[in-house]
This record gives structure tokens, C-alpha cells and sequence, in this order.
């Protein structure tokens, strides 16, 4: 692999990134969703306790700072236990599981779920690619001001299939204006039709919450909006580009393709965990 980034620093920029992304959520909307963050045995971790879709329980970060070990993974699915979740995800590198992983993993009630691509780069290969943006021209592309937030947070749940969930869309509006994100959107006329953000973490940028409407899909702006991220990268003094993509066992993800296509390369893929409630071990 020719992209130089440390695995952890990949990992630990990719958790930070959305650590942060809820930070941002004002007090009634951490009411709304019973939001709250912490920092357990080294790992960021997020608990929604209202939020229907589960996307925002989740923990990641163990195993590169120290050994992933039964103690660490006590603490965390203890937090979560604490909190009174059912369940939640846990990201884990796959070059951080023990030889032990399997035995272990049981044990605290984790089960492996459908497999993602960890997909690193360098922000001058990427910039290098830019040619190959062939946004259709009733598409444009713009970064997102604090005025578009609102309908930005409103749109992305809408992509993603968390309109239900109150709390949701407001959550995501606040990453507009804080500090370290790069927040864009595809415009169709007037109307927002698609989102974007990453995350600058040690001279890494996490790619985060793209997508567009499905009736506006296969135009190109998937593809422009990742230029365009790394173009603000590059501004901020980036080095290295980070996202995930879904990697379904005949690839057959566009986005994998088009991340591929501009110069991504396959850090590794990695199965989602879940934890679920068990007895106290």
C-alpha cells in the first residue's frame, strides 16, 4: 500500500470524528436522544439512548494505543450496560484482535455484522484525480454556511433514513459550524439535494455523511464531493484522507468504486461489531 498513514492514527482520527460530530448537539437536543460521550479504556464512545436506528451507540478506538484486552472490553460493554442498551457497535482494526478474538468476543456477547472497507489516502494522489469529476451541470456544489445548517442536518437524515428519530437532524445541522469540519452540500437549482462534511484530526481529514437523494444519484456528486473535501484538506494542511464505505462481497458499492477510482486505497476490511446484553460476566 503506498499511503503512508499510521493504522493508528486512521482509526483514532475516524473515532474522533464522530466523537465530535456530537458534540456540537445543543442540551435539549442531548435531552431529546439522552446523548452522551465519554472516553472508556481508551476508546471514544457514543450513547444515544433514544435514537431508533442505533447508528449512534457506538465505540471505537481500542487496541492500538494498548492491548485489546477482556478488561478493556469490560469497561466499554459495561458503560453501555450502565446506560441500559440492548446493544451497540463496537469498531475494532482487524489487525488489533487477539488470538485469542474468538473466544473473547463471545464471551462479552459480540456478534460480527456486515463488512466495510477502511479506505486511506493521500490528499496530493486524490487532488491528482480531480479531473475525472464529470458533475452533471445541474448540479453545483458548495460548502455549507451556518444559514444552510437546518436544511443541511434535515437532508442528510433524510439520505441516511433518520428523519423519524427527533433529535437526529438537529444533531447533524450543529457539525456545520464547528470547528475542524468541512461541511458542503449539493445544490439542484434551489433546492439542497445532497451532504458532506470531514473532520480534521493530526493532519488527517475523515470523510463523513456523504451521500445525495436517491433521484439525484449517478450525476456525479458523489465523486465532487470528495474532491471537493480534499481540496479543503489540502487548505487546512491535511495530509492524509480517511473515510469507510459498505463492502458487500461483489464490491457492488459505487461509492467503493468511485473512492477506488480517485486513488483510495483498501486499508483493510473489517466486519462490524455488536454487542449485545448478556449476563454480567
Amino acid at each position: 500500500m503506498k499511503t503512508r498513514i499510521p493504522g493508528a492514527l486512521s482509526d483514532r482520527a475516524e473515532a474522533e470524528a464522530y466523537f465530535d460530530f456530537v458534540q456540537g448537539a445543543d442540551e435539549r437536543t442531548r435531552q431529546i436522544l439522552d446523548l452522551e460521550t465519554a472516553h472508556v479504556a481508551g476508546a471514544a464512545v457514543l450513547s444515544a439512548r433514544n435514537d431508533s436506528s442505533g447508528f449512534w451507540s457506538r465505540a471505537q478506538g481500542l487496541g492500538h494505543d494498548s492491548p485489546l484486552t477482556s478488561e478493556r472490553l469490560d469497561e466499554v460493554c459495561g458503560y453501555f450496560r450502565g446506560r441500559g442498551h440492548d446493544s451497540a457497535l463496537l469498531y475494532f482494526d482487524s489487525d488489533v484482535l487477539p488470538d485469542d478474538w474468538a473466544a473473547l468476543s463471545a464471551r462479552h456477547g459480540l456478534s460480527a455484522g456486515p463488512k466495510f472497507a477502511k479506505l486511506v489516502a493521500d490528499v496530493d494522489t486524490v487532488l491528482t484525480a480531480a479531473g475525472q469529476s464529470k458533475l452533471d451541470p445541474s448540479l453545483r456544489i458548495a460548502p455549507a454556511t451556518s444559514d444552510d445548517a437546518p436544511t443541511w442536518g434535515s437532508v442528510m437524515c433524510e439520505i441516511f433514513g433518520w428523519s423519524d428519530v427527533a433529535g437526529l437532524p438537529e444533531m447533524c445541522a450543529a457539525s456545520v459550524t464547528r470547528p475542524e469540519w468541512a461541511p458542503f452540500a449539493v445544490w439542484a437549482g434551489e433546492r439542497m439535494v445532497g451532504t458532506a462534511n470531514s473532520h480534521r484530526y493530526a493532519g488527517t481529514a475523515h470523510m463523513f455523511g456523504g451521500g445525495t437523494l436517491p433521484e439525484f444519484r449517478n450525476r456525479g456528486a458523489q465523486t465532487a464531493l470528495l474532491l471537493a473535501r480534499a481540496e479543503a484538506a489540502a487548505a487546512a494542511g491535511c495530509t492524509w484522507l480517511v473515510a469507510e464505505a459498505y463492502a458487500p462481497e461483489d464490491n457492488s458499492n459505487p461509492s467503493l468504486t468511485n473512492m477506488l477510482r480517485l486513488g483510495f486505497e483498501e486499508y483493510q476490511r473489517r466486519p462490524l461489531w455488536r454487542w449485545s446484553r448478556t449476563e454480567e460476566p
